[in-house]
């Protein structure tokens, strides 16, 4: 099986751990359910294939060590609602190749490594609201897609107004700490 649609119905309960058994996995969309409880590494063991992961709004937990990598190169990774933090998730620092970022409202009670900052450039929709991520905002870069999507509101991000690129055409910083001059 590539494909995968369980999105918008009525299920609930947990992730089954067969689901890492699904290798060929390439498009897996969940969100919209009741699921709740526990995914770990093991979920994941095999889908090195898998390139879309959306399952935004559902309450999972995600429960990897801090220094796991992920097997798979994701395009589009929705996690949003899940329970990622209290630590921001070091393991989306390896993906190279994702595009579309959602984990809004995740419970991420952290600053944001650099090494996170560094991959900016290649999102067109990032999304790190509804969570408790603090810290200054780097500038962002010009080579972002063009029609850039970027929401970081209510969070706890500090120090002045970044230099945005010109490609992004939404952006939200509201509910922040930020202050200084907005004149550049």
């Amino acid at each position: 099986m590539r494909f995968l649609d369980l999105s918008s119905n009525q299920f609930n309960g947990t992730l089954p751990q067969s689901f890492g058994g699904l290798s060929k996995l390439e498009y897996v969309f969940i969100g919209g359910n009741m699921l709740e409880g526990v995914v770990s590494e093991t979920h994941f063991a095999n889908l090195r294939r898998l390139k879309q992961l959306s399952t935004t709004p559902t309450r999972l937990t995600l429960k990897v060590s801090p220094n796991w990598i992920s097997p798979f190169q994701v395009v589009i990774l929705g996690l949003g609602s899940w329970i990622l933090g209290p630590n921001f998730p070091l393991w989306i620092c390896s993906q190279k190749q994702v595009w579309s970022l959602d984990i809004s409202n995740t419970n991420v009670k952290d600053a944001i490594p650099p090494l996170f900052w560094n991959m900016s450039s290649q999102f067109n929709y990032l999304n790190l609201s509804h969570n408790h991520i603090y810290g200054e905002i780097p500038n962002i870069p010009v080579t972002l897609y063009p029609s850039s999507m970027i929401d970081m509101s209510s969070n706890s991000f500090n120090g002045s107004l970044p230099l945005i690129s010109s490609n992004v055409s939404f952006l939200d910083l509201s509910n922040n700490l930020l202050s200084g001059s907005i004149s550049h």
